[in-house]
């Protein structure tokens, strides 16, 4: 008994971790190249989910009769107690699953940080192939929400709702009212104040006019940019740190979309544990094969690779000339 109560001692003393992110296929996968890694996890599992067990079990019946006939049913009368239990009990197992399934892949992530532990690779030293486990400030990229954000047909619309928006009409106006106001105070002691101060406000104007015209373009190069990774890169996330860009599946996170937006410009550090797939290409391949009127069939695969290279880079994401490309199997604070 003092054992137990020391191991709760130890569990709540434990630092928690905030999982956002977990590849149970992936993590199953390595577990089971371990001989005991996956009855590790079933033990582990059935240890630590009986309190859901009991939540879930549970309950009360309730119960409704029914009587005075519905039209089209031959027997009018009845009760509701079946059906709601059997929608309860639904919904409890529903429920039930669903914790069970996140606790599943919260203790998989840990035991199987134990088994790996000697097999990680620093960062720094890692190579296609690697198993890598490292913490770093981040940058997150849903290039899904990034692309309905960066629409210029839904942007520009919000652009002109700024108070000191000027349109190419207020803009005529203007220049209009200088016209007008040459031709009557041409002979007028004020007059030139007055002209003067019309020029200052249509300089103005064509400046304010000038700057909307040159973030729209900005906007409408993002939306390209990113409109090409949301039609290259489908369902997906990117996680870029300094010497990394991480490839997530996007369905696999445990975050809405609005809460994955509520991660940018994040003080905290992530820490990754994942696979090391690959490294960048920072080779002249464009010289190499774009400018060749010979392409060879072995690099028409290796298009889509470098234009998303090019793309990875120009966007700041990927942040090395090498920088490795992981594919990740959890993501926690």
């Amino acid at each position: 008994m003092e054992d137990h109560n020391l191991h709760d001692e130890a569990e709540a003393e434990k630092k928690l971790r905030e999982y956002i992110y977990v590849d149970t296929d992936l993590m199953n996968s390595l577990l089971a190249q371990f001989d005991e890694g996956l009855s590790t996890l079933t033990t582990r599992m059935n240890e630590k989910t009986s309190i859901l067990t009991q939540v879930a079990t549970k309950g009360g019946r309730k119960s409704a009769k029914i009587s005075g006939g519905v039209p089209g049913i031959a027997n009018g009368s009845g009760s509701a107690e079946d059906s709601h239990s059997m929608a309860d009990e639904s919904s409890t197992h529903n429920r039930h699953q669903y914790s069970e399934n996140i606790v599943y892949g919260d203790y998989g992530v840990e035991i199987l940080e134990g088994y790996l532990k000697k097999q990680f690779v620093p960062v720094e030293n890692a190579e296609p192939g690697d198993l890598v486990l490292y913490k770093d400030s981040f940058s997150l990229y849903d290039f899904d929400s990034l692309e309905a954000g960066t629409n210029p047909e839904i942007i520009d619309p919000v652009l002109r709702l700024s108070t000191d928006n000027v349109s190419e009409e207020k803009l005529d106006g203007l220049k209009k009212q200088l016209r007008v106001l040459q031709a009557r105070t041409r002979n007028a002691s004020n007059a030139k104040m007055q002209i003067d101060d019309m020029k200052k406000k249509i300089q103005k104007a064509e400046q304010k006019i000038t700057e909307d015209k040159s973030s729209q373009e900005n906007f409408r190069s993002v939306y390209a940019m990113v409109n090409f990774f949301s039609k290259s890169m489908p369902n997906s996330v990117i996680v870029s740190t300094e010497q990394t860009v991480v490839f997530a599946q996007k369905s696999l996170f445990r975050l809405s979309p609005s809460q994955l937006q509520m991660l940018q410009k994040n003080p905290r550090t992530l820490y990754i544990m994942g696979i090391v797939e690959n490294k960048s290409d920072n080779t002249n391949w464009k010289h190499q094969t774009l400018t060749n009127s010979q392409l060879a069939p072995r690099d028409i695969g290796a298009i889509a690779s470098y234009l998303s290279s090019i793309a990875l880079t120009n966007f700041g994401i990927s942040q090395k000339e090498d920088s490795l490309r992981i594919r990740p199997i959890s993501m926690y604070f």
